[in-house]
C-alpha cells in the first residue's frame, strides 16, 4: 500500500473511530473495526514511490522502497480491540435488558 492511501485510510479509522464514539451505533464501530484489521495487516507493507533517472533511456523510471512499521499495527490493534469492546457495551445499552430485570 502507498504511504499516501496509508494516512488516508489512517485518517478515515480514526474518523470513523470518533464519530462511533459520538453516536453510538453499533453498525459505525463494525465498519470501523473491520477497516482497523484492514489496516493491522497492511501496516506491514508500506510502499514510497519515488523517481529515479534511468540513464540507457533517458527517462525517470518509477522505483518504490517497501517499509514495515510494526508499531502502526500495535495501533490499529489497539483501535479494533477498542471497537469490538465498545460496540459490544452499545449493543448490551440498545438491545439488553433493563435494569429491572423484565
Amino acid at each position: 500500500m502507498l504511504l499516501e492511501l496509508f494516512i488516508f485510510m489512517e485518517f478515515l479509522v480514526f474518523t470513523l473511530f470518533l464519530i462511533s464514539f459520538f453516536t453510538r451505533q453499533e453498525l459505525l464501530w463494525f465498519i470501523t473495526a473491520v477497516f482497523s484489521g484492514i489496516m493491522m495487516m497492511n501496516s506491514f507493507n508500506i510502499e514510497v514511490a519515488g523517481y529515479v533517472f534511468n540513464s540507457i533511456t533517458g527517462n525517470f523510471d518509477i522505483a518504490t522502497a517497501a517499509f514495515s512499521y510494526p508499531y502502526l499495527m500495535g495501533i490499529n490493534l489497539l483501535v479494533f480491540s477498542l471497537c469490538i469492546l465498545m460496540g459490544t457495551f452499545d449493543a448490551w445499552d440498545k438491545f439488553g435488558q433493563t435494569k429491572a430485570g423484565i
